[in-house]
């Protein structure tokens, strides 16, 4: 996670670390969603899923694992 600065005033760090927790919830909703209608706090999350030419290389039953492996994936650190 980044440093505040020496310069940050508390009132900035409390919001970077405000917009660094939203930002996350937004990822965490997309990820789960994974292309599908992302909802966060009931809005729609505009995004898209992207896949490399190696992941679509790989059988579809392993694509299809290791998509779901990411939606459910819960152990952050």
């Amino acid at each position: 996670m980044a440093q505040a600065l020496e310069t940050d005033t508390p009132t900035e760090q409390a919001r970077d670390h405000m917009l660094r927790l939203m930002i996350a919830e937004q990822n965490d909703a997309f990820r789960r969603a994974l292309g599908f209608a992302a909802l966060w706090r009931g809005q729609h999350l505009k995004g898209r899923t992207v896949a490399t030419p190696g992941f679509l290389a790989i059988p579809e039953r392993t694509q299809a694992a290791l998509m779901n492996a990411v939606i459910s994936f819960t152990d952050w650190t």
